[in-house]
Order: C-alpha cells, then sequence, then structure tokens
C-alpha cells in the first residue's frame, strides 16, 4: 500500500509536469479530456518528531458530452498519501472510478465510486486545507471535511463506498446529491448520504464571491452521524478568504463545532502568502490551531512551499514547521 501511494504522488507530479507548464499545454489534451489535481513532497519537523510525506490527490476522465453528441463519460479519482518516520511507514490510498451520463446540459448523473458532494473536494466546498500541510490536514481531517470521505481513505476494513451521484448547475446555482453504501469487513455497514449547494454573488467591491452549504448523514445499524457545514468564501483584489463553519451531531454524544478561516495575499505573481486558523469546540474543552505559510511560484503548476503552525493546547507536538514542493494542474 504504501509504494502504491508513492507511485500515484510521483505519478500526479509527472502528469503536472506533462499538462502543466502553460494553457497552451494543457489544451494539447484530446478534446474532452479532462486532468486535474494536486501533489507534495514535504518535510515536516516539530517537538521530537520528524515526518517525511507524499501526497496526491486527482482526477483524471472524459467530460460527458465532450467531442460529440455521446452523453457518456469516465473519470479516475485519487486521493493517496505516505508519511515516513524512524519508526517505519504508512500508507493509504482511495479511488473513485465513476461512469457520468449527462441527462440533460445542466443535470449528469454518475455511478460507481463517486466523489462525496459533502467533501473538500467534492466540487461545492471550498477546497483548500487549514494549512498547506497535508500531514497536519490528515490529522484533523475529520473537523473540516467529509467523514465518510476520511474513513474510506484511512480504513482499510471497509469496501469501496459505491453509489450514485446528482450533479445540476445552472447559471450561479450549483446542487449535488450522493448516496453512498459501504460493507465494512467487521459487519457494520453503513449508509451515506449527503447534500451539497454553492451559489455565487456580486458583492460590491468583490471580484468573487459566493455561499456553500453541506450536509452529510452517516447511517450504522443502531447510530448515525449529522455533519453540517456552511460557508462564505471572496476574493479583494489580491486578497482571497473563505469563513467556513462546521457542526457535527453523532447520536448519543455531544456536539463538535468548528470555525475555519483561511485568507491568501498574493504577493506577486510568483509569491503568496497565507493564514489560516482552525478553532474546535469540543465537549470537554475547546483547541484553536493557527498558522502561516509561503508558496513561491515557479510557474503555473509547481512550486516551494513552507509554514509553521502551532496551537493554545500547550501540546509539546507544537509548533511544528515544514518546507516542500507541491504541483498543481
Amino acid at each position: 500500500m504504501e509504494l502504491r501511494a508513492i507511485i500515484l504522488a510521483t505519478a500526479a507530479t509527472a502528469l503536472a509536469a506533462l499538462i502543466g507548464p502553460s494553457p497552451a499545454s494543457a489544451q494539447s489534451l484530446p478534446e474532452g479530456m479532462f486532468a486535474e489535481g494536486h501533489a507534495s513532497l514535504v518535510r515536516n519537523w516539530g517537538g521530537s518528531s520528524q515526518i517525511t510525506f507524499a501526497t496526491a490527490d486527482f482526477d483524471i476522465g472524459w467530460k460527458p458530452g465532450s467531442g460529440g453528441t455521446i452523453p457518456l463519460g469516465f473519470a479516475l479519482g485519487v486521493e493517496a498519501f505516505n508519511s515516513s518516520t524512524s519508526s517505519g511507514s504508512t500508507g493509504k490510498i482511495a479511488l473513485y472510478p465513476t461512469l457520468s451520463y449527462e441527462i440533460s446540459p445542466a443535470l449528469s448523473l454518475s455511478a460507481g465510486v463517486p466523489r462525496f458532494v459533502s467533501s473538500r473536494n467534492g466540487g461545492y466546498l471550498e477546497s483548500d486545507s487549514p494549512f498547506y500541510s497535508d500531514l497536519f490536514a490528515l490529522d484533523i481531517r475529520q473537523y473540516y471535511g467529509s467523514i465518510a470521505a476520511a474513513s474510506y481513505l484511512l480504513n482499510s476494513g471497509s469496501s469501496q463506498p459505491y453509489g450514485l451521484r446528482l450533479d445540476y448547475g445552472n447559471g450561479s446555482l450549483a446542487l449535488g446529491a450522493s448516496y453512498h453504501h459501504v460493507d465494512s469487513d467487521s459487519g457494520d455497514d453503513a449508509d451515506v448520504l449527503a447534500l451539497a449547494a454553492s451559489h455565487e454573488m456580486a458583492i460590491a467591491g468583490l471580484s468573487e464571491a459566493r455561499i456553500f452549504a453541506s450536509f452529510e448523514r452517516i447511517q450504522l445499524s443502531g447510530s448515525k452521524l449529522n455533519e453540517y457545514r456552511i460557508g462564505f468564501a471572496g476574493k479583494y483584489g489580491p486578497v482571497r478568504g473563505a469563513l467556513t463553519l462546521g457542526r457535527f451531531d453523532p447520536s448519543g454524544s455531544s456536539k463538535v463545532t468548528t470555525a475555519e478561516l483561511n485568507a491568501t495575499w498574493d504577493v506577486s505573481e510568483s509569491l503568496s502568502a497565507r493564514a489560516s486558523v482552525l478553532a474546535i469546540d469540543f465537549p470537554t474543552g475547546s483547541s484553536t490551531i493557527y498558522g502561516l505559510g509561503a508558496k513561491y511560484h515557479f510557474n503555473k503548476w509547481a512550486s516551494l512551499q513552507a509554514s509553521a503552525y502551532d496551537s493554545d493546547t500547550g501540546s509539546s507536538s507544537f509548533p511544528r514547521y515544514e518546507f516542500g514542493v507541491s504541483v498543481d494542474f
């Protein structure tokens, strides 16, 4: 598993190198084909631990109705990571093979293992993670994204979440719904229903503005978990940011609420700076994690990244620092 995660991260980097240096090279793909995502290789240290990790999260495929009148399409989504420490390494991979059918120009149906519409990379929520560190995001991913998607990636005791997905887009409004069923080796099967929406708005002074929301219900035998999320994203000149509020409501347990704020300043075409804050309110207390980061872009796809983050909990694991290379395509 670890080897496959490294291979996929390397493959994503190579793919970005082939298609990402300029818009002209991206247009060299056959009509209807698409490839988008990111990969990174990062060194992370702090406290007494040092970690090297590789990540990949991308989608490749053929859009329904592209290059002709055939309303069928396909996609393969991949999310993978490998982390290595002095005591060993851990790797995980989640695959999302999907077939799509274009019912109309505004409505499409997907079947197989489609992305959860409530996930960070599902197309409706803000895709930025709280900090540049993908490793850190893995440590807290259940508090800022889809719990079902996190479980699929991290839990090897469950099968692929087969299901259906509907996407509707008309002008500034986009709506999505997905249903997945998961068979577990422990016999505790799960059904996941997710809804999501995104609406672009015109607000004076902002070049971009939109609100987004999602709902996810995980139904297990005898218990359920509801996850709610709502947020706003906007851009003013070289500064863009997003505020996301979340609530986790498991049956028989106390609720957990979150507030996440991300802001990015494009200092120049080559340099961007970022600040992030994530506040988590647990039944037994609260925790705030905050960080600063920067990216230097060599071109449209390759960049160096560095960041530092700390917590108000006084944990010996903080503060933490990282440095690495990433590709976006």
